[in-house]
Order: structure tokens, then C-alpha cells, then sequence
């Protein structure tokens, strides 16, 4: 089993913190980037029965730059 920031009384005193600041990049990433999937992509996406929420092939994506225009 997996256990990124421990368990119990003596789990990372971290933890809340490291959360806050991946959920903030993420949020940064998705107001500064547009998310495309490439030509590499199958789709529609084909899931993995050995894993839960996996795919067969990898998702590829592409990220381009949102363009911000002044006034809106």
C-alpha cells in the first residue's frame, strides 16, 4: 500500500500544506494553458482492465499558451 505522507499520529506534519500546493499549480497550469490531445491519442480512449482508470496507450497532450485579450 502506498502511503505518500505516512499514516496515523506521526503522519507529515506537511501534508495539508504539500496538498494546497499541488492543487494551486494545477490551477495555475489550467488558467495559463490550454490542454489538447495530439494525434497520438486514440480516441475514443480504451481503458486497461489491469488497472483502475488506466488506458491502453498513453493520453499525449499538447499545451498551448491561452491568449488573454485586455477587457475581457
Amino acid at each position: 500500500m502506498f502511503l505518500p505522507f505516512g499514516a496515523g499520529p506521526r503522519n507529515c506534519i506537511a501534508m495539508r500544506f504539500a496538498l494546497l500546493v499541488v492543487k494551486m499549480g494545477l490551477v495555475v497550469a489550467l488558467q495559463r494553458f490550454r490542454f489538447q490531445t495530439c494525434k497520438e491519442t486514440p480516441i475514443p480512449l480504451e481503458l486497461d482492465d489491469k488497472g483502475f482508470l488506466k488506458t491502453k496507450k498513453p493520453i499525449m497532450l499538447k499545451l498551448a499558451p491561452r491568449v488573454v485579450k485586455h477587457g475581457e
